[in-house]
């Protein structure tokens, strides 16, 4: 019952939709919408001010927010910015130039 049924579920899911339940696309596409998930926004502008807060300029926890929402980052954008500085420069870098946000 606990591997089986998911299993089945999973695959009348792809049968129904043409896709697996929580699964990317490929390619470019399924990096986009990862980072669209993580990001919680398909703005890209917000995607590059969220980059440069998390590896070149700090921001402190009490300032306003880098996305230009007025609230502070603490309680705004912050475990967003960890989220990807755990990712590294480098990778958010590279996949950010390969869809054109930076």
């Amino acid at each position: 019952e606990k591997v089986l049924t998911p299993h089945l579920a999973s695959q009348y899911y792809h049968h129904l939709t043409g896709s697996y339940l929580q699964e990317y696309a490929h390619g470019d596409d399924g990096v986009r919408q990862y980072y669209e998930k993580l990001l919680g926004t398909t703005d890209v502008v917000v995607w590059a001010a969220l980059f440069h807060a998390a590896f070149d300029k700090h921001i402190e926890r009490n300032e306003p927010c880098c996305c230009g929402s007025g609230r502070k980052f603490k309680k705004c954008h912050e475990p967003i910015v960890q989220s990807i500085q755990l990712i590294g420069k480098e990778q958010v870098e590279k996949d950010f130039k390969d869809l054109n946000v930076l």
